[in-house]
């Protein structure tokens, strides 16, 4: 019988596919963040979801006020789990290619921990290629914009 736990995964994973309701899953998804911060799958799953539902400038404005600290939040809390860290650092790249975000991740302290988890995962591509996206667009914030941060995406 499925848990709650199979019952919160399998709804984030299905929230981040579902962008005709974004708001409402964004904020669905950022609950599932702040009310299980100690469940690793959960927060790897949102951070996934938040991904996808970065996809657009509106949805990177309804996640950018709390989702930000909370990715780099589940980010310092599991640096030790791919998972959580390829999710976080996906989301991370999506998420600053928009310039009001680089500035905020930055002011949170998100440089050092995109930097941590590639010390960290050094074998593992994924995270490489998504925090190398990340960094690029922290690094080239008024460069192009946006075309620069996406050309390896």
């Amino acid at each position: 019988m499925p848990t709650l736990h199979d019952h919160v995964c399998t709804n984030l994973r299905n929230l981040g596919l579902n962008r005709n309701h974004q708001s409402n899953s964004t904020d669905t998804v950022l609950r599932a963040m702040r009310m299980y911060p100690s469940d690793a799958e959960i927060q790897m799953r949102a951070c996934g979801a938040l991904r996808c539902l970065a996809s657009n400038a509106d949805g990177q404005d309804a996640i950018a006020a709390v989702g930000l600290g909370l990715i780099l939040k589940a980010m310092r809390r599991y640096s030790a789990d791919v998972g959580v860290q390829r999710s976080a650092c996906g989301a991370l790249w999506q998420l600053t290619l928009k310039y009001d975000n680089q500035v905020a991740v930055a002011s949170l302290g998100g440089i050092a921990d995109v930097l941590a988890a590639m010390r960290q995962h050094f074998i593992d591509p994924d995270i490489q290629r998504d925090a190398c996206g990340a960094l690029r667009c922290l690094a080239l914030p008024n460069f192009g914009r946006p075309r620069n941060c996406m050309k390896f995406q």
